[in-house]
């Protein structure tokens, strides 16, 4: 029997899955219990069973109403990833207290390829232990379950780095916003030097790191997926250590590398931002600032607020030498 390793609001994403606390109720299925049966039918009417999804997640969402506001935002949300949940083997679930002839309509008019729920006795409701909107009314709250392949708790480790103090906080944070939804996040504490060893051959499940920008934008993001920096698992690579290996992402950079006419280039780029937000290969968490001071007695030409055309820092690369080419008496 499958069993239940997490509830909250989900939004998933292809490496972490960020996420927002639902209200505490008591009443909910508690993490790590068997997830009662849930049959549904998609838009083809094939027949769906949540029992039928060994080996992979599922997700379980009640919502109050068809063709209500707020739940047609949510399933056109859910309808928009449904290729990418699908791709991972994950069936979604629609539940209410809707018939089957409003689901239909409801279907249709958004296109809703995932089973849907027509729980018009509540009993799905109440085996989940979700609560109605109000007393005596019969529609469920919106409230959403994953539930897990094997019925363990989703256990994800972050590679720490002993004395990075800023990103202590950064990994409580992330450790925060997964418990809710029962996935237990562990946080090891390690030396610069083996966690640097570890990023370069794969040797982790997630960590945070960081990758130094240039004077544009091509630079952060070749270093972060260019798969010609990557390697395969176990071998050292210089860049892309998540081993993000796309060839339309590839074929962008080349594209901004290979011209200096600036359309073309806002469009690789503009294509490169696209695939970072949907496709998700890292997260950028936060900005890093990096300090520099000049000396105009001797020397004009420093980057500036008014033009900032290079990273100022001294030991940024290549921009010290754009610096220099551009100081003048």
């Amino acid at each position: 029997m499958k069993k239940l390793v997490a509830v909250g609001v989900l939004a998933l994403g292809a490496l972490l899955l960020v996420v927002a606390r639902s209200h505490a109720n008591d009443s909910l299925l508690p993490v790590g219990a068997a997830a009662p049966e849930v049959i549904g039918a998609d838009a083809s009417r094939k027949t769906f069973k949540l029992s039928a999804q060994k080996g992979h997640f599922a997700v379980v969402y009640f919502y109050p109403k068809d063709e209500t506001t707020g739940c047609t935002k949510e399933a056109c949300a859910f309808r928009d990833a449904s290729s990418d949940y699908a791709k991972k083997g994950i069936t979604i679930f629609a539940v209410s207290r809707d018939s089957d002839a409003s689901h239909k309509g409801f279907r249709e008019h958004y296109h809703l390829p995932f089973p849907m729920v027509a729980d018009t006795s509540g009993a799905v409701q109440k085996a989940y232990g979700v609560p109605s909107i109000a007393p005596a009314i019969d529609i469920a709250s919106r409230v959403t379950f994953l539930v897990g392949p094997d019925g363990k708790k989703f256990t994800i480790t972050i590679d720490g780095v002993s004395g990075y103090t800023d990103w202590d906080t950064d990994y409580q944070i992330i450790a925060d916003d997964l418990k809710p939804l029962g996935i237990q996040v562990n946080i090891t504490d390690n030396q610069p030097d083996a966690v640097q060893q570890d990023m370069e051959e794969g040797n982790f499940e997630m960590a945070i790191w960081y990758e130094t920008p240039g004077p544009t934008p091509y630079y952060i993001y070749n270093a972060l997926f260019g798969s010609g920096n990557s390697a395969a698992i176990g071998e050292s690579a210089t860049g892309n250590f998540e081993r993000w290996s796309d060839k339309a992402t590839d074929d962008l950079l080349t594209q901004y590398n290979s011209t200096a006419d600036v359309a073309q280039q806002k469009q690789a780029m503009y294509g490169i931002e696209k695939i970072a937000v949907e496709q998700v290969p890292a997260i950028f968490l936060v900005d890093e600032p990096y300090w520099y001071e000049y000396n105009t007695i001797k020397y004009d030409g420093w980057p500036d607020q008014g033009n900032l055309y290079a990273e100022p820092s001294p030991y940024m690369y290549p921009d010290a030498e754009i610096v220099l080419l551009n100081l003048h008496q």
